[in-house]
């Protein structure tokens, strides 16, 4: 398997990283059936606390509406004297949605802590699950940088003209080149060479005998 890496390009090594990579551990907690059982649960209960309030609120308005409205008959079923059943009937039912609003409380508390419970627990049976791919992916992605770097300085040197020379060689070169024309600039050095260069024959002077 190695080896088979070894040969792999860049792109052939990102396309692999992205078929190996999981999907996120968020994603898979959220499709959990036992996360999801729990979260109904939960929103069950707090639809069913949110009507008892909402009827509770209804029955302490009507309550008061009728207390305001019937003075009289209010004090007197509170002394005692003449107890009217229609207020008993609304007090009794107001009392009751109270007691079901503070069950209820409990219970959607109970039942948010215990969803939460559920989530923590899938969400590290899925990590303990996903880490001998991630760490195999982590690796994978250490290869694909190095097999980055390395396609980029290819091209690179692709680019670039080649010097078949070495620095000791060109410095070398420059010396000399700077020698010769020293010599060239020497007094006489470019009559005699040019009397040389072109085949010219000085005639000897004649002398009386």
């Amino acid at each position: 398997m190695e080896q088979k890496l070894e040969h792999l390009t860049s792109s052939e090594l990102r396309a692999l990283i992205a078929e190996l990579r999981p999907l996120e551990v968020c994603d898979l907690v959220e499709r959990e059936h036992q996360v999801l059982a729990g979260r109904q649960m939960l929103e069950s209960l707090s639809e069913r606390l949110r009507q008892a309030k909402t009827e509770a609120r209804a029955a302490h308005r009507q309550l008061c509406s009728w207390r305001l409205s019937h003075p009289l008959r209010t004090r007197l079923h509170y002394w005692g004297w003449m107890p009217s059943r229609f207020l008993a009937e609304r007090e009794s039912g107001k009392s009751r949605l109270e007691t079901e609003v503070l069950q209820l409380t409990q219970r959607v508390y109970l039942a948010a802590e215990h969803a939460k419970k559920i989530e923590r627990e899938v969400e590290v049976q899925i990590q303990l699950e996903q880490a001998s791919v991630r760490e195999r992916i982590a690796e994978l992605e250490y290869l694909w940088q190095t097999r980055v770097a390395q396609e980029q300085m290819a091209r690179k040197q692709t680019q670039e003209p080649d010097s078949n020379l070495s620095p000791f060689m060109t410095r070398k070169l420059m010396r000399e080149m700077k020698a010769q024309d020293l010599r060239l600039a020497e007094p006489g050095h470019t009559s005699a060479g040019s009397s040389h260069n072109t085949g010219t024959v000085t005639e000897p002077k004649s002398y009386g005998r």
